[in-house]
């Protein structure tokens, strides 16, 4: 039967290079670490003071769910877990992803670890990292002696 389907493998090589070709085709903000049974899909943008990243996790248990934030990489960590079903169930076509995953990104800048919030509705994790206040520096008066 797989001789009459060649086709079958596409998929996971059309993933690879996208992947592949996100991280060469002029990200600002590269991916580090992609691991995981499956691969949850991201949004990354700058908002005034705010670098948004938004994590499309449908079917997650928030409690499943773990954000970090170390050396101005940010992680998400997760597991998405079957739903086991009847014993005398047949399933006739399965295309739902599960298991663990783990997202990491680097921060283009410096955010202030003590205001970052996170919010889940409706399968959508949002994260809001508001960018660090960096002095402007000070003018230093001079004492003429």
């Amino acid at each position: 039967m797989r001789a009459l389907t060649p086709w079958n493998g596409l998929s996971a090589i059309r993933k690879e290079m996208d992947r592949v070709l996100d991280t060469f085709g002029g990200n600002e903000l590269p991916e580090l670490v992609t691991l995981g049974e499956w691969i949850p899909r991201l949004e990354i943008k700058e908002i005034k003071d705010n670098l948004l990243v938004k994590a499309e996790l449908p079917g997650i248990d928030p409690k499943d769910l773990q954000v970090t934030l170390a050396d101005q990489t940010l992680t998400l960590k997760g597991e998405k877990k079957y739903e086991s079903g009847q014993l005398d169930e047949h399933v006739y076509k399965a295309e739902r992803s599960f298991g663990t995953f783990i997202r990491t990104v680097q921060l283009p800048f410096a955010v202030d670890e003590h205001k970052i919030q996170a919010t889940f509705k409706n399968g959508l994790l949002t994260v809001t990292l508001p960018k660090a206040v960096v002095g402007k520096g000070a003018a230093i008066p001079v004492k003429v002696e």
